[in-house]
């Protein structure tokens, strides 16, 4: 390592002398050497060891006078790392070489040996400065603290002061040192008596208390407040527990003789290993890796434990499209800066980003629509028809034209049709069936619209239209169908997906006010219930908003999540194509013993793969447990004025847009499932979910707290915690249980 310094060094020296020998007024580098960490022993480093805080801290240059090199040999650099110094000196030290001010915040001092070679008013004058910048810091921390005027200093300037008065606060004698400090130099300056020493001992007096107290000050924890935190957490924990296992639950169960555990062992194994998981700094910056790691196990298990041929594909194909998922973002610290799909299409392919953008808007809107509309079917014109006829003359008469026999067989298709309609509706209200076929057709028409105002907001903020060589002519009509502001067109489509809510709600009313039946009589044939169409609209109308406030890049992963869901049903052609529905309710899910055995309880259920989901996509999109990766980019779009709570509620859907999805896709999934969505089962999940959350918080807690002292407490640690907090409120508290039962309430009172 001192070859490598010294390599540097003269490397360096050499450039200056080049650079001095061209222009005179020129000054030489600064060649400063540490590090923010060691290691001890076994390689290990973030703790509060001697070995994994003491750093190598050398400067190099000209103008630093420092140890003479007496042995010249190997290690030379090394066996003269024999004085200690505080890692904070460094910033007040640099800034006074450089002549910028001092961070106001600071909290170091100036080292002796990097001012030695200045004059005596110059390194006192150093020391004042500097002084000056601490002595701000404690007042900021004890406003009681009075400003020292000009006349105090030179009040006492004929003797020196007691400060270490007994019952003193302590603000108060860092205010007595500091304004002896300031008498004494004055005193020098004015007339010269005493040494320059002397003043210099009296600013370093100061400022070391001053150091101690405020390093105290703000490194001091409330650990009772603390402690008192984690015991209501832990109460809460216990008691979700209680209410979890008292619940009865369908899936697999861990039991001995003696007790009973429900929970499945894939779960319990994901729940266990994350608990891990938060007890080391690196593990929490790539936590990215942990849900990766166990999106593909959950579903290799699920392969492993298929009965059929078709689920075990449609998992594979499911695992295929995860990974290219997980290659589009690079997050975490270690391999954030590493190629990825992104940086792909950002650099030398942005004009496939761009036709994949296009792509993706088309192909969501097209399969969700499909989707929505093969789920929540237009019954009324069958239906309409069939009574129509049935009040003509003609058909009371029994007559009809005649026809050819192709003619006939396509007419006696029509009446079979007609006819398995009426059975399907029977007793439903005619004009509640004309206005159900309306509303969906408005609710296709209106999600359609602002998807298409979202793909114009993001070409024409970004310039996608130019990389996709569209002619002025052209995009000047596409704009022409937009408002010409791009905050109105963002705001068009906020208001197109409230448009939308509001329709999906008259869907829901005219689809109970029509009477329609759920199962047609004497057939496996299957229809949506008005609960499952209602989750299949949601799913369908956020889309829009979700597509505007991700960056383009991002665009096309909401395709692939797409994919991802509609292979969890039982046939793929339940999205572009009129089959039954009959297979998409797996009646092996929840009875694990049938499945292959004794593999059965390795088996994890939708929902738990679909958990999985919720946090890997969070970090797919590019996000991390750094404060630094928060998306501010999208924050403000459709805001005219700042407001914080606008600007707070963007930049939560913006970064949590992924998790957001494929809430509602479990959602969904709940309620298309064999059981159904039914109160017991909404509330199972709420408890299972919060009982996650609650565990999570209550190891967090214990973490930060034993940890505080940790290196990285406030790097890794303290953010982690701020993001538990926002999936805790945000996501889980705000959206999925007031926002989930707010709907499942609405949902009751509408139909």
């Amino acid at each position: 390592m001192d070859d490598v310094v010294k390599d540097a060094f003269e490397i360096v020296s050499a450039q200056d002398r080049e650079r001095m020998k061209r222009d005179k007024s020129a000054k030489p580098t600064l060649f400063v050497l540490l590090g923010d960490h060691a290691m001890n022993e076994i390689g290990n480093h973030g703790g509060n060891s001697q070995l994994e805080t003491s750093t190598v801290f050398v400067f190099l240059g000209q103008g630093i006078r420092g140890q003479p090199l007496a042995d010249k040999g190997k290690n030379a650099l090394s066996k003269l790392l024999t004085t200690e110094v505080s890692q904070i000196n460094l910033v007040p030290t640099l800034a006074l070489l450089f002549g910028v001010p001092i961070p106001k915040n600071n909290l170091g001092m100036p080292l002796r040996e990097l001012l030695s070679s200045y004059s005596d008013s110059e390194r006192l004058r150093m020391l004042q400065i500097s002084a000056h910048q601490m002595f701000g810091v404690v007042r900021a921390n004890d406003p009681t603290v009075r400003e020292i005027a000009l006349a105090e200093t030179a009040s006492n300037s004929g003797g020196p002061m007691n400060c270490d008065n007994e019952g003193e606060s302590t603000s108060d004698v860092l205010r007595c040192k500091y304004r002896r400090a300031l008498a004494t130099h004055r005193r020098y300056a004015v007339s010269g008596s005493g040494a320059a020493s002397k003043v210099e001992r009296e600013y370093y007096d100061f400022m070391e208390h001053a150091n101690e107290h405020l390093s105290r000050a703000f490194s001091g924890y409330d650990l009772g407040a603390m402690f008192t935190g984690m015991a209501i957490i832990g109460a809460a924990t216990v008691a979700l527990a209680a209410l979890y296992q008292s619940s009865d639950k369908s899936g697999g169960i861990i039991s001995t003789k003696t007790w009973s555990l429900r929970v499945s062992a894939p779960t319990a194994a994901l729940l266990v290993t994350y608990l891990v998981c938060l007890w080391s700094s690196s593990l929490i910056e790539e936590e990215h890796q942990f849900w990766y790691f166990w999106t593909q196990t959950m579903l290799a298990l699920r392969v492993l434990t298929s009965t059929a041929a078709g689920d075990a594909l449609r998992t594979v194909l499911q695992m295929g499209l995860f990974r290219i998922i997980r290659a589009w973002n690079q997050t975490g610290q270690k391999w954030t800066g590493e190629p990825d799909i992104r940086l792909y299409l950002n650099s030398s392919h942005t004009r496939l980003m761009w036709i994949l953008v296009v792509a993706t808007v088309l192909v969501v809107n097209v399969a969700a629509h499909r989707l929505h509309m093969y789920l929540y079917p237009g019954p009324a014109r069958s239906v309409i028809a069939r009574r129509a006829d049935m009040r003509s003359p003609t058909y009371a008469l029994g007559t009809m034209p005649y026809r050819r026999d192709a003619d006939e067989y396509k007419r006696r298709v029509a009446e079979a049709e007609r006819a398995r309609a009426a059975v399907l509706y029977s007793g439903a209200d005619t004009a509640g069936l004309r206005a159900l076929m309306l509303t969906q057709r408005v609710f296709r028409a209106v999600v359609g619209y602002a998807s298409f105002s979202a793909l114009v907001y993001q070409m024409d903020r970004n310039h996608g239209w130019r990389e996709l060589g569209v002619s002025e002519g052209v995009w000047s009509f596409v704009r022409w169908c937009v408002p010409a502001d791009l905050g109105q067109v963002a705001r068009l489509v906020y208001l197109c997906t409230a448009l939308a809510a509001a329709i999906g709600v008259a869907c829901t009313w005219y689809r109970a006010k029509a009477g329609v039946l759920e199962h047609s009589p004497g057939s496996h044939e299957f229809r949506a219930s008005v609960t499952q169409a209602a989750a299949l609209d949601l799913l369908v109308g956020m889309l829009p908003v979700l597509l505007l406030l991700s960056r383009p890049h991002n665009i096309p992963l909401f395709a692939l999540f797409l994919a991802m869901f509609v292979l969890f049903w039982s046939q793929l052609q339940v999205v572009f194509g009129p089959r039954s529905l009959t297979s998409v309710t797996d009646a092996r899910e929840g009875n694990q013993s049938d499945v292959c055995g004794c593999l059965g309880v390795l088996r994890p259920s939708k929902l738990v793969v679909l958990f999985c989901l919720v946090n890997a996509s969070f970090f797919a999109l590019g996000n991390s447990n750094s404060l630094a990766s928060l998306d501010l980019s999208n924050a403000y779009t459709g805001v005219s004025r700042y407001n914080e709570g606008v600007v707070g509620l963007l930049m939560f859907v913006s970064n949590w847009a992924g998790p957001l999805w494929w809430a509602v896709a479990a959602l969904a999934t709940l309620t298309l499932s064999k059981q159904g969505l039914t109160a017991q089962r909404a509330v199972d999940a709420l408890v299972a979910l919060h009982l996650w959350q609650a565990c999570t918080l209550l190891v967090l807690s214990i973490v930060v707290t034993l940890l505080r002292t940790h290196l990285f407490i406030w790097s890794v640690f303290s953010p982690r915690y701020l993001y538990q907090v926002g999936w805790l409120v945000g996501f889980y508290i705000i959206c999925a249980t007031c926002g989930g039962l707010l709907w499942l309430v609405g949902l009751a009172q509408v139909s």
